[in-house]
């Protein structure tokens, strides 16, 4: 599972 990596790009596209 890449939860971790969907959170993460989740965190940098909402930080953008």
């Amino acid at each position: 599972m890449r939860t971790k990596l969907l959170f993460l790009v989740l965190l940098q596209e909402g930080q953008a």
